[in-house]
């Protein structure tokens, strides 16, 4: 099995008498997320790290409109929020194998809820995606796929692989 590159920079999976693969990387620190489906399906994942130098950056990117749908339930402060926002656009821009060549309002969020431990989001412009969205201690992570897809994530289990609950 090897991973290439392909030619818009995303990472390809490529083996003999192996199956087509959606494959989506991110990493951030010493934290690494890898995801895959049977192709085509589209998939993307993002992982950041909170840092108080990305704020000012996210703060420019994230619409105070978007910011407004976050559900009442969710205790994450207003830097978490600004992130997650961020994570499941840039996990959307893999999806799309686009990254952010496309105008930023193409990633506008038109609707936030919270399921099982999990910020979920809908795309105004993107509507056969969704993102789900978790903090694992200091880190958000986001996945995004096509709205037939129906992936059951253990969100405690994977908050333990990374150390810390989220």
């Amino acid at each position: 099995i090897a991973i290439i590159t392909g030619d818009k920079g995303e990472p390809l999976v490529r083996g003999e008498d192996m199956p087509a693969l959606t494959l989506s990387l991110a990493h951030s620190d010493s934290v690494a997320l890898a995801a895959v489906l049977p192709a085509p399906f589209a998939l993307g994942v993002d992982v950041e790290r909170l840092r108080p130098d990305l704020v000012e950056t996210l703060t420019s990117h994230i619409k105070a409109r978007e910011l407004a749908l976050m559900p009442k339930e969710l205790h994450w402060s207003p830097d978490q929020r600004l992130l997650a926002l961020w994570c499941v656009k840039e996990a959307v821009a893999k999806a799309l194998q686009t990254g952010f060549t496309l105008p930023f309002e193409q990633f506008e969020i038109a609707a936030l809820s919270y399921e099982n431990g999990w910020l979920i989001a809908r795309f105004a412009h993107l509507p056969d995606y969704q993102a789900q969205c978790v903090f694992a201690g200091a880190h958000c992570l986001a996945m995004v796929f096509g709205n037939g897809i129906n992936l059951m994530i253990d969100r405690e289990r994977l908050c333990r692989a990374l150390g810390q609950m989220g």
